[in-house]
């Protein structure tokens, strides 16, 4: 089965203009929702971040 939140795909590919610094965490998503099954939530305490702004292009 095809999903496009699986792993080293192409369509899953970080593109190049936003690649994350060499310690900036990744979260994976697994679905479409950010918060579902990902790691978000823990990696946000264990760096003490309290707000987030997730934003999209139009």
């Amino acid at each position: 089965m095809f999903s496009l939140f699986t792993a080293n795909t192409v369509v899953a590919e970080i593109e190049s203009s936003v690649t994350p610094n060499v310690n900036e965490p990744v979260i994976i998503k697994h679905q479409i929702n950010h918060f579902i099954d990902t790691t978000l939530e823990q990696t946000l305490v264990e760096l003490g971040i309290d707000s987030l702004i997730i934003d999209s292009p139009k």
